[in-house]
């Protein structure tokens, strides 16, 4: 855990310090790719990273078309929403991302993006502004409010959105839901780093129960005491709903010493330095989290304690 800390007030550093420390560390972000039009009918598509939603009942999502730090100027997407009310958001591919980055370009207001970045309009059916063929997801939405959080250089301008209609391509919807590995999101990091979201950066953590954890302060002091366990390990220990008893916790090792399903014995093995009991327990405990057994973690934590 770290224990010292660079502090500071927003007015005590400059403007663009505080964005950077934003950027850089509220990451990933997802990147809202929002198609506009104009009153004029000219089309518009830039990237938002100040994103996320809120809502389903009805869906809501919001994003941030800031107003330069540079200049105090607002965006095409800003104007256009306030005129129209309308626009179309998009979640941007990891096939696509060197197109959103051209499209975030900031052309003249009579530049269409569409054109310049090399996407494909689709017509929408409930709005006006045209989607991106090339994006898998598509969220057409009405403006809510346009509230502003500042009203000076480099404050944001939130864009409250009510989605009216979801598109979603059908090659990345598996066995009803879908897939964030067919999705391939691209999340927005500080400076030029960007973050896939698939293969090996996809894993799986399953949600409380109704019956919720024990938590931390019902965890032994042997383990909450260890160098070995860290505090993804602890968390995972305590998100069971209750600790096995004696005999459920021999019940398993003898489980796992017939069957094989891992082997106590092979946990052992690959413990080649001197430890102490303690020390090889912990290993043991630690072995069985890694494997994603947290039953077998508890059972060797059990008949630890009653040794």
């Amino acid at each position: 855990m770290p224990d010292k800390y660079y502090s500071f007030e927003p007015n005590d550093i400059a403007m663009p310090e505080v964005h950077k420390f934003m950027l850089g560390g509220i990451s990933p972000r997802p990147i809202a790719f929002v198609s506009t039009r104009s009153k004029d009918g000219i089309d518009n598509l830039a990237p938002y990273s100040f994103f996320n939603a809120f809502g389903a009942n009805p869906p809501y999502l919001a994003f941030s078309p800031a107003r330069r730090g540079r200049d105090d100027t607002t965006k095409d997407t800003y104007h256009n929403l306030l005129d129209t009310k309308e626009c179309v958001v998009h979640i941007v591919s990891h096939g696509i991302v060197h197109q959103m980055n051209l499209a975030s370009c900031e052309y003249p207001a009579d530049t269409d993006e569409f054109v310049k970045a090399g996407f494909t309009k689709l017509e929408s059916d409930l709005v006006s502004p045209p989607r991106v063929r090339e994006s898998s997801f598509h969220m057409e939405c009405v403006l809510d409010q346009m509230i502003e959080l500042g009203g000076r250089a480099g404050s944001g301008n939130l864009a409250l959105c009510r989605v009216i209609k979801f598109h979603v391509s059908e090659s990345i919807i598996v066995d009803g839901s879908l897939s964030p590995e067919l999705l391939d999101a691209v999340g927005r990091n500080g400076g030029n780093y960007y973050t896939r979201a698939s293969g090996d950066a996809l894993f799986q953590i399953d949600k409380p129960n109704r019956d919720n954890g024990i938590g931390f302060d019902n965890l032994p002091q042997e383990l909450l005491d260890s160098h070995i366990l860290s505090g993804n390990d602890l968390g995972r220990l305590a998100m069971i709903s209750e600790i096995p008893t004696l005999q459920k916790a021999r019940e398993i090792i003898r489980n796992y010493i017939t069957d094989d399903v891992i082997g106590l014995a092979e946990y052992i093995a690959e413990e080649n330095e001197v430890l102490t009991d303690r020390e090889m327990f912990t290993h043991l405990v630690k072995k069985a989290i890694h494997h994603n057994d947290i039953d077998l973690a508890w059972a060797i934590t059990v008949i630890q304690g009653e040794e």
